[in-house]
């Protein structure tokens, strides 16, 4: 039996794997979950495994690229722009109240607000998959929405699709 440890995750069999691992860690002061993902088998080859080792040991910069992407998307009025105009147009006043903190509504900068609130919730690693090897899922808030963000990125840290998705 071949046995690594890989970040976040701890000991993994190369020659026997599971289908999901789950874990989460800390990201600027906020959880966030992140698991990895096996679909084509019960191994792995140690150079999948090293490509996923290299990307986990990046991923802080990754998350900080997702969210570079995420606001230059908002602001050419993309799908994140759709999606926060949706949920400010959608959800309760009461509950955008408690989502931004503010007892008026009546700010002009409202979806800029509510964007302020969009963290990161997820990291999906797929290793096999080298165009969308990961997944970074934004959200403001499960208790507010069903619907995430999702950023979709290559095996070297590239965005490479954005959508939304529940």
């Amino acid at each position: 039996m071949k046995k690594q440890q890989l970040s976040f995750f701890g000991e993994i069999d190369l020659q026997n794997l599971k289908e999901e691992y789950i874990s989460s860690f800390n990201f600027e002061g906020k959880q966030v979950k992140i698991d990895l993902n096996f679909f084509d088998g019960d191994e792995i080859s140690e150079e999948t495994f090293n490509k996923t080792q290299n990307f986990l040991n990046l991923i802080e910069d990754h998350i900080r690229n997702a969210y570079t992407y995420l606001g230059e998307d908002y602001d050419s009025e993309g799908e994140t722009y759709g999606y926060i105009e949706h949920h400010a147009e959608e959800l309760p006043e009461k509950e955008l109240q408690s989502i931004i903190g503010k007892d008026s509504l009546e700010d002009d900068a409202l979806y800029d607000n509510l964007f302020e609130y969009l963290k990161l919730q997820r990291i999906g690693i797929f290793p096999e998959d080298s165009n969308e090897f990961a997944v970074f899922d934004f959200s403001i808030g499960e208790k507010h929405t069903e619907y995430v963000i999702a950023i979709f990125v290559n095996s070297e840290g590239v965005m490479v699709d954005l959508g939304i998705e529940s």
